[in-house]
């Protein structure tokens, strides 16, 4: 595993001696490496004819949002198209989704849609606020703990429609005619006025306008065990909107395939992201939003 930075390599490596006994250990220690610092790309040199152990490392690398190359053996080095990564002929096994400069660009509408947004509905902000207060007391907004980009852990801001906050390993989603939803909680949920505070969340940069939707930390860990390709999600900042949702996969999922087609539809987002992408959804979600289909 290298690090790219002023010239400085770092390498990290599993031990190979009692693999079966050190893995754990191993693993743990390369995460939290990643994390901690810069790591611009991971390299692995494995013997190709050891298919089990790239699938199982190709699988384990996925919840990062950095490239992951294979320097190819000495026999496979002539047949195959590569990258030039430093010194070493490379092949891609999981690109960077975003680079620098689509970063800075989806970053530069954020943050103009955000701030435009947040100054145009405020009287409908502090409306909202005034009226929870008044009719169900405080707290006017609801904090979630929420899973985002490369596995950072944020909190969510909604306003407050439900008479319980549940935040811990079981939450249990709304469901139509759920009793737990206020009148006015209904409204606002029916109109996605709840999500507004989310604006907040896209100005200190947890999150973007458009990108996968965060879910609850408990169904997290629940959808990541059953999907395989779940992790991809959070190669990019979670949205307030997204390609799932424009495409009619939104609110309650009752079934496992509704959820695997959310994935399948949030990785297509990823794969083909582009200004005019997240532009095309914005303008969606701006015309849907008075419907409140799927939301109670």
């Amino acid at each position: 595993m290298y690090r790219y930075g002023a010239y400085e390599v770092e390498r990290l490596a599993v031990s190979p001696v009692r693999r079966e006994c050190s893995e754990e250990a191993d693993m743990t220690g390369i995460i939290d490496r990643v994390r901690s610092q810069s790591i611009e790309q991971v390299l692995l040199a494995l013997d190709w004819s050891d298919r089990e152990r790239l699938e199982e490392l190709r699988r384990f690398f996925r919840v990062f949002p950095i490239p992951v190359r294979l320097i190819p053996d000495r026999s496979m080095r002539d047949v195959l198209k590569y990258t030039e990564s430093a010194t070493s002929l490379v092949v891609d096994l999981q690109r960077e989704p975003l680079g620098r400069v689509e970063q800075l660009l989806k970053r530069l509408l954020d943050v103009t849609v955000a701030f435009t947004s947040l100054v145009v509905l405020s009287p409908i902000l502090l409306l909202t606020a005034f009226l929870i207060r008044a009719q169900d007391g405080s707290p006017v907004i609801f904090r979630q703990r929420r899973m985002g980009f490369n596995n950072q852990m944020f909190f969510i801001y909604k306003f407050r429609s439900m008479r319980v906050m549940e935040d811990g390993s079981n939450v249990s989603q709304a469901r139509r005619n759920d009793l737990r939803v206020t009148p006015l909680g209904k409204i606002l949920r029916r109109t996605s006025i709840d999500e507004l505070p989310q604006l907040f969340n896209v100005l200190k940069g947890d999150m973007s306008i458009v990108g996968p939707r965060p879910h609850a930390v408990a169904h997290d860990n629940e959808y990541g065990r059953m999907i395989s390709e779940y992790a991809f999600r959070r190669h990019v900042k979670p949205g307030i909107t997204g390609w799932a949702q424009v495409k009619g996969f939104r609110g309650e999922t009752v079934r496992l395939e509704q959820m695997a087609k959310r994935v399948e539809l949030d990785l297509w987002y990823i794969n083909n992201w582009s200004i005019a992408l997240d532009v095309h959804i914005i303008a969606r979600t701006a015309f849907a939003l008075a419907r409140g289909r799927n939301a109670y």
